[in-house]
């Protein structure tokens, strides 16, 4: 099975909602300062540009801004953005939005917490764990097996799913959380492409289960601003090692 086909649906779903937004919003009136592009009305940033739509809040902290103030008065960051210093990026949120580099030292300190946090360090080998036993249904599915014996739509929405919620979201330069050394993730990983689709499947939505049940327990400070909020949750990526042995830092 091409795996690329799991994601197909997934993204044309997204650009259609973007479409659908743009197309609303430019009967309305909406559109970004800085490119010109159609907009929602209450959007913090520009969904294209990237830039602020609002003058009068800071959207590194969420402070109130004078017209005349240069840098945020509460967190000090310029309101002209903060360059990236891996890809030159300019931002205007605590980390880089293309390779989710922390920018600023409160950016800094919310990855340190991060990788001390047990609910983390656990979502990252559950997070593992699934995406070892993902490679084995597929390989399952793949190999010379009853034409009966393959993946529904169900079971292909729910992999897509999941893959997006754990992949293809860089993580910054702290150290990686292995999970090799994990017995249980290391039984998923010698588990072989004859093995029954369904009970691989089962057992995936049995560990989608259980990481539903960790994300339940992330909980940033209620009294923070959202945008303190966002950055609990952006600097809890989660670096999972395939059973390839090729790290993929990724998140949800």
């Amino acid at each position: 099975m091409d795996d690329r086909k799991l994601d197909s649906k997934h993204k044309v779903s997204v650009q259609k909602q973007v479409r659908a937004i743009s197309k609303a919003q430019a009967s309305k009136g909406h559109r970004c300062p800085h490119c010109g592009s159609a907009v929602p009305e209450h959007a913090e940033l520009c969904p294209f540009c990237m830039h602020p739509l609002h003058s009068d809040s800071c959207t590194f902290c969420g402070a109130t801004l004078l017209p005349e103030d240069r840098f945020c008065p509460e967190c000090g960051n310029p309101v002209e953005g903060v360059p990236c210093p891996k890809c030159g990026t300019v931002n205007f949120r605590n980390f880089c939005y293309k390779c989710h580099e922390p920018l600023t030292a409160h950016a800094e300190e919310e990855v340190a917490r991060a990788h001390t946090d047990p609910a983390y360090q656990r979502m990252i080998t559950a997070a593992g764990e699934l995406a070892a036993l993902e490679e084995s249904v597929l390989k399952a599915i793949s190999s010379n097996r009853p034409e009966k014996e393959t993946l529904t739509a169900d079971d292909v929405e729910l992999i897509n799913h999941y893959r997006n919620l754990i992949s293809e979201l860089n993580n910054n330069d702290t150290p990686l959380h292995e999970i090799a050394d994990n017995s249980e993730s290391e039984s998923l990983k010698k588990t072989v492409a004859g093995s029954d689709p369904a009970e691989l499947m089962a057992r995936y939505r049995q560990k989608v289960e259980e990481i539903n049940n960790l994300l339940r327990e992330f909980a940033p400070d209620a009294d923070a601003t959202p945008q303190m909020q966002r950055d609990y949750y952006s600097a809890r990526k989660i670096p999972v090692v395939y059973t390839t042995r090729q790290k993929s830092k990724s998140g949800w």
